[in-house]
């Protein structure tokens, strides 16, 4: 009868046992132990649960949690229907879970919820008995609570490697093609002042920019070196991006990043490798510059010169922010020598590149140059490590200017303030043994050196 639907079924059928809380009733779930360990670096987002099946089959199990002093997380057991166990056991804070008054309870269901509050790393401990007899321990990290999400697309709680500590760097590494750009996300917990340097990076083709949580980028370095001060209200959740110049370098080069704290000694390094960019229309073979009297002399020579239209020559005060001087027309034929007179450098540091333009609107800088002109011609501190009186020597000093010296410790408080006399000495006996760094000043020069106070 095709009407009689009981025909059709089997003789005999079976399901898995498994009760209103999905899950299992016939004493195959885990136990403390084992869901402890399940829990091994998996996030709780805010207001959200992780549930795990749990079964109780000895009298001697227990959930241990530490790091939850301010209650980020709460650690419930339920019952089958998944309804909170009466007396209920819940863990909102530090503490200890005794879950052996369940004993040959199976089926149970262990929930942990996250809080919305700032959020942290936790530790959860589960021991049971294992079919030994023997008690067993097992400890699982977590995190949980307010995950924050800065505008940077990095999180702010606390909780990513530390730049310096946990070597985050070494994640940003890979091959750049020109224009391209990689990036990670860190903690800077150990100092909010850091030094950068970028090997062979002269030619300014690997640029790493430190972005905060409010979406601003703190600091740049595309150079061979730079300084970065990172806000102590944005130390969490920086965003570090490498982008690669396009046109990219004419042979293929392996960037080394390394990431230091100036005080502490502490680094990071990564390596960045940057392919060959057969676009590159000009090879450009030598690139000097000189301070001669009161003006900088630039020369360069070029070979294999295609499409060139010209070099803009520019000019920067701190090898970041950057003015062109004047543009120089090309020679017209597949090579060429070429000079430049800066004849108002600035007093101190000038930085010097050159843009290479294509009548095409490519284009492609060259390595950067330094040149020191007035009293950044020479900066030099004597006898160092010191122990009572520190010789500072300028070169060509500005007329009329006044030079102020500034001694900063290694919290970045000035200790030390004094006019510079006329030998150039400045007192140092007061100061505890320690490295400093002395910054000096005057009219539109400033400069400054490491010092060890002995």
């Amino acid at each position: 009868d095709p009407c009689n639907t009981l025909a059709t079924l089997p003789a005999t059928f079976t399901t898995e046992p498994i009760n209103f809380n999905q899950c299992p009733s016939d004493g195959t779930a885990q136990t403390a132990a084992a869901v402890a360990g399940s829990i091994k670096n998996q996030t709780v987002p805010p207001n959200g649960e992780l549930t795990f099946c749990l079964d109780i089959n000895d009298d001697m199990s227990a959930f241990e949690l530490t790091g939850n002093s301010t209650g980020i997380a709460t650690i419930e057991v339920r019952d089958e229907d998944g309804a909170p166990l009466v007396p209920p056991l819940t863990l909102t804070g530090d503490g200890t879970l005794d879950l052996s008054a369940l004993d040959d309870r199976v089926g149970l269901q262990l929930v942990v919820t996250s809080n919305d509050v700032d959020g942290g790393e936790l530790t959860l401990i589960g021991s049971s008995l294992n079919d030994g007899g023997m008690l067993q321990r097992i400890s699982s990290d977590f995190s949980a609570g307010n995950s924050v999400i800065g505008a940077n697309g990095c999180e702010t709680i606390g909780s990513l490697d530390n730049l310096l500590m946990a070597d985050a760097l070494s994640n940003l590494t890979g091959t750049l093609a020109a224009g391209d750009t990689t990036s990670i996300c860190a903690d800077i917990s150990e100092s909010n002042f850091l030094v950068v340097a970028i090997s062979d990076n002269d030619d300014a083709q690997l640029t790493l920019d430190f972005i905060g949580s409010d979406g601003q980028t703190i600091g740049s370095v595309n150079s061979a070196s730079g300084t970065v001060s990172i806000p102590p209200e944005l130390k969490n959740g920086v965003q570090i991006v490498a982008t690669a110049a396009d046109p990219g370098p004419p042979e293929e080069s392996v960037r080394t990043i390394t990431v230091s704290n100036v005080f502490t000694g502490t680094s990071a390094s990564t390596t960045i490798t940057l392919p060959a960019d057969p676009a590159t229309p000009v090879t450009l073979t030598a690139f000097n510059g000189h301070y001669r009297g009161k003006v900088v002399e630039l020369d360069w020579a070029t070979q294999d010169e295609i499409n060139n239209e010209g070099f803009e020559v520019q000019r920067s005060p701190d090898g970041h922010s950057w003015g062109v001087l004047d543009f120089v027309q090309a020679h017209g034929s597949t090579f060429g020598d070429y000079r430049f007179t800066d004849a108002t450098p600035l007093a101190g540091a000038n930085y010097y590149r050159l843009k290479q333009m294509d009548y095409d609107g490519a284009s492609t800088y060259s390595p950067m140059v330094t040149v020191a002109t007035g009293a950044g011609a020479e900066l030099s501190l004597f006898p160092n490590p010191t122990g009572s009186t520190l010789h500072v020597r300028l070169g060509e000093r500005e007329n009329n200017s006044t030079y102020t010296a500034r001694i900063i410790n290694q919290l970045g408080a000035t200790v030390s303030e004094q006019p510079l006399n006329d030998g150039g000495t400045l007192d140092v006996s007061g100061l505890p043994a320690g490295t400093y760094v002395l910054s000096v000043s005057g009219g539109a020069f400033s400069t400054s050196r490491r010092f060890q106070k002995k």
